[in-house]
C-alpha cells in the first residue's frame, strides 16, 4: 500500500503533463490551420480565375472596402512569376501614387529610376549611376538652366505658343517626350511599370499635397509655409477646390499648357499607361466647346507601360515584380505617401456626389484601368448613403 500510494502522485503528474502537452498541440494546430485556411483563401482570391472560386468570393467582393480594385484585376500577379525577362525594368512616375517611395528605394539599391533619370533636378535623392544630362545633351550650346528650353522637348506643333506648365519631367506621359534620334529617351529599350491609385483617393491626396506644400490662392489654407493648421480645412472647401481644379483639367485640350498645370499632377493616370490621343480617351476627347466626349473603351489604344501596380496593394505587387526581374529592391514598411507635415481633416468620405461625379467623368479611364468601382450612385441628396473611408 505504501508503494501504491508513493506511485500514484507520479502517475497523476505524468498524466496531467500529457494532457497539457496534448492541449497545447491541439491549440497550435487549430491556430495554424485557421491561419493557413486564411492564407490559401487569400491566394485563391488573388490568383484563381475559376468559376467556383469566383462564386465563393462574390460575397467578399460585395463587403470589401469600396475603394479597392476589383479582385479579378489583380490576376496579373500570376503571370509575373513565370514571364521571360528580356529587357531591364524601369519606373514611370505617375504623381501621387507612391512613386517617391519607389524611386527612393531603388536609388538606395543602386538603380536610377524616375527622377533619377533626369539629372540636376532632384539632388536630394542621391541618385546612383546618373546618365548624361538629358537636357544638356539635347541643347549642347545651352549655357543656361535646362528649364529655360522646355519647349524644345515637346512636339513643336503642340507647343507653338507657350511652354507647358511642368518642371518635373519624370511626371510626363511618354508620348510627350521627344521621339527623334537627336534626343535621349531615358525609358527606351526597357520594360516599364507604373503605379495607379483609386481616383477618389488620389484627388484628395492631390488636394492636400497642393494646399499644404504650396498654400496658394487655389487652396486658401493659410499664408506661408509656417502657418498653423486652421478650421478653413473643411469638407466644403475641399469639394470647392477639387471641383475648380478638376474642371480646369476637364476643359484643357489634350497636350495644352493647362493640361500640364500643377506640374502635371492632374493628368489622368491612363494617359501614362496608354498612348492616348484626341481620339482614344474619354477624358482626352474634347469637342469644339471643350466638353468631354465619352469613349468607354481604350483597350485598343497602344499600351506603353507593361506592368500596372496598385497603390492599395503596392507592397505585395512590388515584391512580386522585383522577384520576377531578380531585383533586390524593397519598399519601406511605413505607410506610403504619409506626410506628417500635411495635417488633414477631410477624407474621401467627405466628397459630395457632385465632386465624385466630376472625378468619374474626367478620370473614367482611370477607374477602368485600375478596376475601381464607381460610387456616386450610393449618394442621396448629395450625401453618401454608405461610403466609408476604410481600406
Amino acid at each position: 500500500m505504501m508503494i501504491g500510494r508513493n506511485h500514484h502522485p507520479s502517475i497523476g503528474s505524468s498524466f496531467a503533463l500529457i494532457l497539457i502537452v496534448v492541449s497545447a498541440v491541439l491549440r497550435y494546430l487549430r491556430v495554424e490551420t485557421e491561419s493557413m485556411d486564411g492564407y490559401y483563401h487569400s491566394v485563391l482570391q488573388l490568383l484563381s480565375n475559376t468559376e467556383e472560386v469566383q462564386e465563393k468570393t462574390e460575397h467578399v467582393e460585395e463587403n470589401r472596402s469600396p475603394y479597392l480594385p476589383f479582385q479579378h484585376i489583380l490576376e496579373e500577379f500570376k503571370s509575373w512569376e513565370t514571364m521571360q525577362i528580356k529587357r531591364p525594368l524601369t519606373f514611370l512616375h505617375i504623381p501621387k501614387t507612391g512613386g517617391t517611395s519607389v524611386v527612393t528605394s531603388a536609388a538606395k539599391c543602386g538603380y536610377a529610376w524616375g527622377e533619377c533619370m533626369f539629372p540636376l533636378m532632384v539632388p536630394k535623392l542621391n541618385c546612383p549611376n546618373r546618365p548624361v544630362n538629358f537636357f544638356m545633351e539635347m541643347h549642347p550650346s545651352n549655357n543656361k538652366s535646362p528649364i529655360n528650353n522646355m519647349t524644345d522637348l515637346y512636339h513643336p506643333e503642340q507647343f507653338a505658343e507657350s511652354p507647358p506648365n511642368i518642371y518635373s519631367w519624370w511626371h510626363l506621359p511618354l508620348q510627350y517626350l521627344p521621339n527623334d534620334q537627336s534626343h535621349i529617351n531615358p525609358y527606351q529599350h526597357q520594360d516599364l511599370f507604373a503605379v495607379v491609385r483609386n481616383p477618389y483617393r488620389r484627388a484628395v491626396s492631390q488636394y492636400y499635397y497642393r494646399c499644404w506644400r504650396f498654400r496658394g490662392s487655389s487652396c486658401y489654407l493659410g499664408k506661408g509655409k509656417n502657418s498653423k493648421h486652421n478650421n478653413t480645412d473643411t469638407p466644403q472647401q475641399m469639394n470647392a477646390v477639387l471641383q475648380h481644379l478638376i474642371q480646369k483639367q476637364q476643359n484643357a485640350p489634350l497636350g495644352s499648357k493647362d493640361y500640364f498645370f500643377h506640374d502635371g499632377h492632374w493628368i489622368p493616370q491612363a494617359h501614362y499607361v496608354y498612348n492616348v490621343t484626341s481620339t482614344t480617351s474619354s477624358s482626352a476627347k474634347r469637342s469644339s466647346q471643350n466638353s468631354p466626349i465619352i469613349n468607354k473603351d481604350i483597350s485598343t489604344t497602344s499600351r506603353l507601360v507593361q506592368h500596372v501596380l496598385h497603390f492599395e496593394y503596392l507592397q505585395d505587387q512590388f515584391g512580386s515584380l522585383m522577384r520576377a526581374y531578380q531585383l533586390n529592391i524593397s519598399l519601406p514598411q511605413e505607410k506610403l505617401n504619409s506626410r506628417k507635415e500635411f495635417p488633414t481633416n477631410c477624407t474621401v468620405a467627405d466628397l459630395t456626389k457632385t465632386t465624385m461625379q466630376l472625378i468619374e467623368d474626367v478620370y473614367r479611364d482611370d477607374f477602368e484601368l485600375g478596376g475601381y468601382p464607381i460610387l456616386s450612385h450610393r449618394f442621396h441628396n448629395n450625401k453618401p448613403e454608405s461610403v466609408d473611408d476604410n481600406v
